[in-house]
């Protein structure tokens, strides 16, 4: 293959990428302007699962009744027997729509929806809501006295597991997948090297504190957890459309984020709901 003929299919695949990627941004920004006239219908469980993850290998050999480990473990929790349920669907609820709200979408809410027909009317049923408690290793990264060191700490952690259903009024026949989310806490860590004399010569150590989790730290992480759903679902739709309105046998190059307070487009590699089957 001649180098010339390289160059000028190098070019052509590059034109046509840039074309593509064009074309994408151009329906991203319509789908952004006729988001004003999006609606849709939020419904939240009554109550959040609250599992305790956290193990004590000699005692859970002993106990086979997976009831009474369970119980034992929650009654043992740091932060999951002192949650209000109320409190934390409130807030992140609340999180959820003022940012649906910023970025234009009207929402109503499942028990004030009278059932008359909006154009283009979603819903959305977040169908469970998951407040995991566990312990997990963590390594901090420092870089002390000219070095970069590695320190390995076990830490205390938060998780919220989401899993929503999302709908479209008098379009039965469109069936979405269930959308997963998840977003987790680890205890606060905050801390300096510190050089101390061991047998064989000077030694690194980190000298830290501990700030951690608690009742008020899993009412933050579902207050940003809501936020969080916030944009993944308008860029869940905003996908949607992009997908909708290439070509036909076209698929999308990027999965595309908008950020509404710069009022801008990016390409999204991580932090989006992922698909599961129904």
């Amino acid at each position: 293959m001649s180098v010339r003929f390289l160059t000028i299919l190098l070019f052509s695949l590059l034109l046509i990428f840039l074309t593509s990627c064009s074309l994408e941004r151009r329906l991203a920004s319509d789908f952004i302007k006729e988001a004003n006239n999006q609606s849709i219908v939020l419904q939240f469980p009554d109550y959040v699962v609250k599992t305790s993850l956290k193990t004590d290998t000699v005692r859970d050999l002993k106990i086979k009744d997976s009831f009474v480990l369970d119980s034992l473990r929650f009654q043992e929790s740091l932060v999951l027997k002192y949650v209000n349920d109320s409190k934390f669907l409130a807030g992140c609820k609340q999180s959820m729509i003022k940012e649906l709200n910023a970025y234009g979408i009207n929402v109503i809410e499942h028990d004030q929806f009278d059932g008359n027909s909006v154009h283009g009317l979603y819903f959305l049923n977040l169908a469970q809501i998951q407040l995991e408690e566990y312990q997990d290793s963590a390594t901090i990264d420092k870089f002390c006295y000219g070095q970069l060191h590695f320190f390995d700490l076990t830490l205390n952690a938060l998780n919220i597991n989401s899993w929503f259903e999302l709908s479209k009024l008098d379009e039965d026949s469109v069936k979405f997948p269930v959308l997963y989310s998840s977003y987790y806490q680890f205890d606060e860590v905050k801390g300096s090297c510190l050089k101390v004399f061991a047998k064989y010569g000077k030694k690194v150590m980190y000298n830290y504190k501990v700030d951690t989790i608690d009742a008020q730290t899993s009412y933050k992480l579902a207050s940003e957890a809501g936020k969080r759903y916030a944009s993944n679902f308008f860029d869940y739709l905003l996908n949607i459309y992009v997908q909708d309105h290439l070509p036909e046998g076209k698929t999308p190059y990027f999965y595309h984020h908008y950020d509404h307070r710069k009022n801008v487009v990016r390409n999204l590699c991580e932090d989006a709901f992922v698909e599961m089957d129904p």
